[in-house]
């Protein structure tokens, strides 16, 4: 068995294949996850504005189609934006090093709490422009009661 001196210490051929090994999993585990995780879905990134008349949303989500999008508020105050995407089951070949973006865009949900002087009585525009989809929400003016005193 050959030894030589490695790291400040003798080390003999067979200690040094396992730790230089031992060393490439360690890295490659690390690189490993580093990349899955920067593929993990993402959300569409979105900005919520609170004007003085109105609450406007700014979602990203470019190369869409507006038709495909399905927005609504449900019974529990939610907004809810999706995008029904119209390409199914697309095989991507390439093998990636990195992946941070899809190039088809399979779709999306969110869901977003509104507050109470917004509802589903609210009057909503909404357009798609430029790879942004902008929603206005009107806030509701709260009712005036007047209290009669017996």
């Amino acid at each position: 068995m050959i030894k030589f001196i490695y790291g400040g210490k003798e080390i003999n051929t067979t200690d040094f294949v396992n730790e230089v090994f031992e060393n490439y999993k360690q890295f490659n585990s690390e690189l490993d996850g580093h990349f899955k995780q920067s593929q993990q879905p993402k959300k569409a990134p979105t900005n919520i504005i609170d004007l003085e008349d109105s609450i406007e949303f700014k979602i990203v989500y470019p190369n869409a189609k507006k038709e495909l999008f399905d927005i609504f508020i449900d019974d529990e105050n939610l907004l809810n934006v999706k995008y029904n995407s119209d390409k199914k089951d697309s095989k991507d070949e390439n093998k990636y090093i990195s992946k941070e973006f899809n190039s088809d865009y399979n779709g999306f949900e969110r869901k977003y709490q509104l507050p109470k002087y917004v509802n589903g009585e609210s009057d909503i525009k909404c357009r798609y422009e430029n790879g942004v989809l902008f929603i206005t929400l009107k806030k509701n003016k709260p009712e005036i009661k007047k209290v009669v005193i017996d």
